[in-house]
């Protein structure tokens, strides 16, 4: 790596790390110690590192297609991402780093599309250390820009057994504000107020037969228990016992229009 680039705050380019990379992780930390500024994307697949502590400096992150993936990474227990605050583009993918247990993004507040008319995909996939979870803050930041589309990603961690933190539950009770674990709507579902405060309320009228017929799919399921800034994260909502999956109806109205009904719900 050049030393042009190791004295620059600002690189315009995109990072491209596989097993044919003939660096280290301290030479490539060492060429990009001032790089505050990355417009392009970041990429690394197939290599033996065990962490990526060479992108800790970077701050920012700004693209139109492109974005960060790295897969494949069978040795890596760390993404290095310490100080990444904003985050801009078109794809955020960590997926077959078998030895991978937390994504680590503490500084991470701003997560958005570079336009308009996109939606930036995230996926987590499975093919992780079955000790791979995703915290809630983290999810959070994913979520609250409504341009993200989720793909199978790996389970939020647990609740700290010593957690006081009233907002956090995995039993949906008065003043939860974020449900980790699944949703059960059924006929002993008496909790009509989840989330209020500074969070919009959600309300659920305990009559299942009204709900399954405005929202007759998973997909509108999911929308109404995940609107605005309301978050319940789950594996898959589950009524009456069944998996909402089993409910789903073999034809499905248009997203559009199952939206609003959702939204009439909430």
């Amino acid at each position: 790596m050049s030393q042009t680039v190791s004295k620059c705050p600002k690189l315009c380019s995109v990072l491209l790390i596989s097993d044919e990379t003939d660096l280290t992780v301290q030479q490539l930390k060492n060429g990009l110690k001032n790089v505050k500024t990355l417009i392009g994307g970041i990429y690394v697949f197939s290599t033996n590192f065990t962490n990526l502590s060479f992108l800790g400096g970077i701050k920012t992150l700004r693209s139109k297609y492109n974005g960060i993936d790295i897969s494949m990474n069978e040795n890596l227990v760390e993404l290095g991402f310490k100080n990444l605050t904003s985050f801009t583009g078109g794809a955020f993918n960590v997926y077959g780093n078998d030895k991978l247990m937390r994504l680590g993004f503490p500084k991470l507040k701003n997560f958005t599309c570079a336009t308009k008319d996109c939606y930036t995909h995230v996926m987590f996939s499975n093919y992780m250390d079955p000790k791979f979870c995703v915290t809630t803050k983290e999810m959070k930041t994913f979520m609250v820009n409504k341009k993200t589309s989720m793909s199978s990603f790996g389970k939020v961690c647990d609740i700290p057994k010593n957690s006081s933190n009233k907002k956090l539950c995995s039993v949906p009770t008065v003043g939860c504000e974020e449900l980790i674990g699944n949703l059960t709507i059924g006929a002993k579902f008496d909790v009509k107020r989840i989330v209020c405060g500074d969070y919009n309320c959600a309300v659920f009228k305990n009559n299942n037969a009204a709900l399954l017929k405005d929202l007759d799919s998973c997909w509108a399921i999911r929308s109404a228990i995940t609107q605005d800034r309301f978050f319940i994260f789950t594996s898959s909502p589950i009524i009456n016992d069944k998996m909402c999956e089993d409910l789903e109806p073999k034809t499905t109205t248009k997203k559009t229009g199952t939206t609003k009904k959702a939204a009439k719900k909430v």
